[in-house]
């Protein structure tokens, strides 16, 4: 290739990289939506809010549980950790969730 043109492509290589950088991180912080009352949407979510405070190693009380997993999810509050049951597996993925709160851990029983 002749130089200019090795150049051009080395500038439109370039600004394509830092045009994609500036997308990725220009956007805001992901927020979980509730979509429908619909099972599979409610474990979903339920799923999606408990697996981001996990990842900011956020200090979880039951209110913030409660928030995350509508009815007809079940919460329950034990002294070392939350409950969160569904009645129905198979309809919502998963039957129990533990919330282990010191460190913060979630164990997902199928």
């Amino acid at each position: 290739m002749a130089p200019p043109l090795e150049w051009g492509v080395i500038g439109f290589c370039l600004i394509l990289i830092l045009g994609l950088a500036g997308y990725r991180y220009g956007q805001g912080e992901w927020v979980p939506v509730l979509v429908s009352d619909q099972p599979e949407d409610l474990a979903t979510y339920c799923l999606s809010v408990l697996n981001a405070l996990e990842a900011k190693q956020a200090a979880v009380t039951l209110s913030d549980v409660l928030a995350a997993c509508p009815e007809p999810i079940i919460v329950t509050n034990d002294p070392e950790a939350i409950l969160v049951s569904t009645p129905d597996a198979e309809l919502y993925g998963f039957s129990e969730i533990e919330v282990e709160l010191n460190p913060l851990t979630l164990t997902v029983m199928e």
